[in-house]
């Protein structure tokens, strides 16, 4: 499984051309904001457990389904106001 990403392949160029410090971390801060702006999956076929990774901003459903988790039907929890009560 890869990302087919032209910006992803150009981060990691500039990791790999890097000679000083400076230029290299900048690559991998570059390369670190391409990778948390996408969507990736990691097929695990042989696995007896589904693991998942989620932001923690992510909410889902209290009960998974039978077939799994369903990312389609997770939401993003709503901004809290900082005017409002804390519940």
């Amino acid at each position: 499984m890869g990302a087919r990403d032209p910006a992803i392949d150009a981060m990691i160029a500039a990791m790999l051309e890097a000679r000083e410090r400076p230029i290299f971390v900048s690559a991998v801060r570059a390369l670190d904001r391409t990778l948390m702006s996408g969507f990736y999956a990691i097929p695990v076929f042989n696995a007896q457990e589904q693991w998942i990774a989620r932001w923690n901003r992510i909410e889902r459903p209290l009960a998974t389904a039978l077939t799994g988790y369903l990312p389609e039907t997770w939401w993003q929890r709503p901004q809290r106001n900082p005017s409002d009560p804390v519940k």
